[in-house]
């Protein structure tokens, strides 16, 4: 059977125990407690979203036959637009990368009439450095939705999140799994978030063999199962979860830190090692593992490789105190890095290296000597820099040429602009010339407006190659003086005899 295609009935048809039963209300109960239970005791304690105060607590019974449970409180519910954010940032990212820009985004935007009211620089530095920019544009994206939408509805300018994960699905950036977090633990709705982890853990908790995740009706299915031990499906409806914010919240950390990503599951600490079905076939002798084997390892898509070329052109300061000024162009809004800040920058191959610097450096040089009468400090190759993207790995060779404080400013952007589009020419996420995305910005203007960690390494790359000359100009000089003090013995007698005369 080929994989990710439908196959056996403990994928595509009942849920079916370890014992080879199928699931009754009492076997999605228990899990449900189980899940609960472990999260309300292993949960982290050091994420800033989860401080929020409780909007209220009911009674968590949702008995079966009118037995009580043992989860008999609710979680607190969270802030809906803190939700938001933490879930967005979570996505593809660390969270002890995460919580740092999280608490700088709170401090920046505290509210989603704060963000709204952003411009796209202010939110990419805070975001700078994070990576998956097009995520912060979505959410000042889906702010100023929010905002026009209570505008129309409520006739006030108080933004209120909708409840319904079916009205947060028409906000831009909001898909099935973030509307049913914000649902769910915001709202208190029964609905399941299904993310990667949340994925594994119901792939394996039903034995789905031949699963694959990367599959688009297969996560569409596992979404599906999600619903079911929610008790949101028509099979379990009688059974509904009375604390889905735990339940998710419990199903999400235990995928990350027990049913985990990497290496073999941690069977032996997992609440659900008696309800889980890939376990009995691995005790069974069914399987050889569960690790790559249920869900199946997807092969990994090698990274391509990619090679730039770029120049930072640097216009001295007039006077001292004054601050240094680049080069600095406006990436396309599509594409890698869209809408962000980077030197001028032009493709390369291996093979011709040094014959793209050269009209790089030569032709705008050449124009400016013309045109202004001033000629570069000094144009230099300052070495090569690598970043590693999702899917590419680029290196980029980095050249110097720092200009005058007196040289033409308006030539120069002009002639650069110039030299980038004849080398990207036929690019299709150039929707506007290089001269309409080009200008000049200050060292300290170009930290605050969300560099790239590419850009901030190209910058690094030739601050260290200005430190390395400093240095090796100042040794210079010190050799030369210790030169010339290295007196002939009969010279430093004559002067020895000199002064004591």
């Amino acid at each position: 059977m080929p994989r990710g295609s439908a196959c056996k009935q403990s994928m595509c048809g009942e849920w079916l125990t370890p014992l080879g039963s199928f699931a009754t209300h009492e076997y999605y109960r228990s899990v449900q407690e189980e899940v609960i239970a472990w999260w309300r005791q292993h949960q982290r304690q050091d994420l800033p979203w989860r401080q929020t105060l409780p909007r209220g607590s009911g009674d968590l019974s949702g008995a079966v036959d009118g037995e009580k449970h043992r989860t008999s409180a609710t979680t607190a519910r969270y802030d809906p637009y803190q939700v938001w954010v933490s879930e967005v940032m979570s996505q593809q990212t660390r969270m002890e990368t995460v919580i740092p820009y999280y608490v700088a985004w709170m401090k920046r935007f505290p509210s989603i009439e704060a963000l709204a009211a952003s411009t796209e620089d202010e939110v990419k530095s805070v975001w700078a450095g994070m990576g998956y920019y097009r995520r912060a544009m979505y959410l000042r994206k889906g702010a100023k939705y929010l905002l026009e939408r209570s505008k129309e509805k409520e006739g006030t300018a108080a933004v209120c999140m909708p409840s319904s994960q079916e009205e947060l699905l028409k906000v831009p950036g909001i898909g099935p799994y973030t509307s049913a977090a914000i649902t769910s633990m915001c709202f208190g709705k029964p609905v399941c978030s299904v993310d990667g982890n949340v994925i594994r853990v119901l792939s394996r908790l039903r034995g789905a063999r031949d699963f694959d995740p990367k599959v688009p009706a297969n996560v569409k299915e596992a979404a599906a199962w999600g619903q079911r031990l929610m008790g949101n499906s028509p099979t379990t409806s009688a059974v509904v979860c009375q604390d889905p914010s735990a339940l998710n919240q419990g199903l999400m950390e235990l995928g990350a830190s027990v049913c985990r990503p990497s290496g073999a599951p941690l069977c032996t600490s997992c609440p659900l090692q008696r309800f889980c079905r890939a376990s009995a076939l691995l005790r069974g002798g069914d399987i050889e593992a569960i690790e790559g084997v249920i869900p199946v390892r997807a092969a990994k898509m090698a990274k391509r490789s990619a090679r730039k070329l770029c120049v930072v052109h640097e216009m001295s300061a007039s006077r001292i105190g004054d601050a240094r000024r680049f080069v600095v162009v406006r990436r396309p809004a599509n594409g890698l890095l869209g809408g962000m800040l980077e030197f001028p920058t032009v493709n390369a191959s291996a093979a011709d290296d040094e014959e793209a610097v050269v009209p790089l450096l030569k032709h705008p040089l050449s124009m400016l000597a013309w045109k202004a009468r001033a000629r570069p400090t000094f144009a230099r190759l300052c070495g090569n820099v690598r970043h590693i993207f999702s899917h590419i790995v680029m290196d980029v060779g980095v050249a110097h040429v720092q200009w005058p404080a007196d040289a033409d400013g308006a030539a120069l952007l002009k002639r650069v602009a110039e030299v980038v589009d004849d080398h990207c020419a036929g690019d299709c996420c150039n929707e506007l010339p290089t001269a309409a995305r080009i200008f000049l910005m200050s060292e300290a203007d170009l930290r605050e407006n969300a560099p790239s960690r590419l850009m901030l390494k190209v910058l690094q790359k030739v601050s260290s190659v200005e430190v390395k000359q400093v240095r090796t100009s100042r040794t210079g000089k010190r050799a030369i003086q210790e030169s010339s003090d290295s007196l002939s013995p009969h010279k430093k007698v004559a002067r020895g005899e000199q002064a004591r005369s």
